[in-house]
């Protein structure tokens, strides 16, 4: 029974910044213990051939079902993983100049996930960390309450009140 970690971060641009991805998974491969396996699945827009164990033609779903820990950082994935309750890990080694160059969407901080800024934390983390409870309900009911699988009634819904039954919009 091994462990499937996977990393997943979310794209960043091409060039310099696959160096630091690829430096990055080696540091971890490295640190993993033998029952630990590492699956990358790179963002679509990165193209360049890393020297990784890519699953990236795999779909990405799948992926999270049968994953044990979801690796990522700024990707909507973390939410996605939420839902199906997977220990999550945010690397964010890049956090500040993430921020500046592309900014985000809420504060990071207000996830109540485990964070990590090296390749060292994420590692200890994995190896040390609390995997007996994993409570996102704070999150789901911060982030993910309209997932309760009414979205079609509420947009019906919606409908109604904007188009008449003769077709044409309500003024």
């Amino acid at each position: 029974n091994k462990k499937l970690i996977l990393y997943a971060p979310t794209f960043r641009g091409e060039g310099i910044e696959d160096i630091k991805y690829q430096s990055n998974i080696n540091e971890l491969k490295t640190l993993l213990d033998d029952d630990m396996v590492l699956l990358i699945k790179k963002h679509p827009l990165i193209k360049t051939n890393l020297e990784i164990d890519d699953v990236s033609l795999d779909d990405l779903y799948q992926l999270l079902i049968v994953a044990d820990i979801v690796i990522s950082d700024y990707s909507a994935l973390v939410f996605d993983s939420m839902i199906l309750n997977k220990k999550i890990i945010l690397y964010l080694y890049d956090l500040i100049s993430y921020q500046k160059e592309r900014g985000l969407c809420l504060d990071i901080n207000d996830l109540n996930v485990e964070k990590a800024s090296t390749i060292k934390e994420v590692y200890d983390i994995i190896a040390h960390g609390n995997e007996d409870s994993i409570e996102y309900e704070d999150n789901k009911n911060k982030y993910l309450k309209m997932i309760d699988g009414k979205a079609n009634e509420r947009l019906l819904a919606m409908i109604d009140l904007i188009i008449g039954e003769d077709g044409n919009v309500k003024e």
